[in-house]
């Protein structure tokens, strides 16, 4: 995730660019930082919410709980936003 952090050029951010449909080309190192959030929110969704139990759901909620704690302490703030948001809005 950071590997790819470092590489956006400011000009990814011009009119938006992150945003249009030429994205990929235009600013592709923020396109594929929102395409792995998006992918970090969809697994931790599915996770919880297709667990086979409750038990199984609270095991998957707490594993993601760690791994935000971890992404705070090494500052990884856009990782845990990708899982506090998937969790409150599922």
């Amino acid at each position: 995730f950071f590997k790819i952090l470092v590489k956006i050029k400011p000009e990814e951010f011009d009119d938006l660019a992150w945003s249009k449909k030429d994205a990929k080309e235009k600013a592709p190192n923020v396109y594929m930082i929102a395409d792995e959030l998006t992918k970090l929110s969809w697994l931790v969704r599915h996770e919880i919410l297709l667990a086979k139990d409750e038990k199984e759901r609270i095991k998957a909620f707490e594993k993601y709980c760690g791994i935000m704690a971890h992404a705070l302490k090494n500052n990884d703030i856009g990782i845990v936003n990708a899982i506090y948001s998937t969790m409150v809005s599922a």
